[in-house]
């Protein structure tokens, strides 16, 4: 968790320590749900009294399960679009509404790669496959046209299919492009801006 006022990170339990601290219900759960669990995942602190504390609450211990289940996905998920690198953390995406969506970074050599994995709403896309064909089309059209640029790219498997049907999840994986977003935005500038 970054502590913007210290200018410092700060670890998982002084996070949950955090959690305790505070009655702003709104902040409770943005630190749960941005931080804490990414950073216990892989942690030695679990077995930490505050952390078993933390964890009393349903809706909590519900989102820890569901955000395990993605991860151990996701490291199934990966080799099947080729990528082979070593797995170092997800991330949650709590923005949007449709997609099941993930930060994922690896290790590939000396080098941090970042990729953004995501399980297709099949239930708002009846027709994932036809999707994917689409947008595969519109973006390697775009990236051939402007190949000097930063463009969305989506890996494809060993098939050529920039999706997976795996079980009941269909899957894209596409390279990380660094960005600011917006859930709201009063600024008319910078509503003008999205549109150039």
């Amino acid at each position: 968790f970054y502590d913007k006022e210290k200018n410092t990170h700060i670890s998982a339990i002084e996070t949950l320590r955090l959690w305790q601290a505070t009655n702003n219900n709104d902040f409770r759960d943005t630190l749960h749900h941005k931080y804490t669990y990414e950073l216990l995942l892989d942690s030695s602190e679990v077995k930490d009294d505050i952390i078993k504390d933390a964890f009393d609450n349903e809706r909590l211990k519900k989102r820890f399960g569901e955000i395990m289940y993605f991860k151990e996905k996701i490291k199934e998920v990966l080799p099947f679009f080729q990528i082979n690198d070593k797995f170092i953390s997800c991330e949650m995406v709590d923005n949007g509404n449709v997609n099941k969506t993930f930060y994922v970074s690896t290790r590939k050599g000396d080098s941090e790669v970042k990729y953004v994995v995501q399980a297709i709403n099949t239930y708002a896309f009846k027709n994932p496959e036809i999707l994917m064909k689409n947008i595969d089309l519109v973006t390697e059209y775009i990236s051939k046209k402007a190949p000097n640029s930063i463009s969305l790219h989506f890996y494809h498997t060993v098939d050529d299919k920039p999706y997976l049907v795996l079980g009941s999840n269909v899957w894209r994986v596409f390279n990380y492009i660094p960005s600011v977003t917006f859930n709201s935005c009063e600024a008319l500038e910078l509503l003008r801006l999205t549109g150039t």
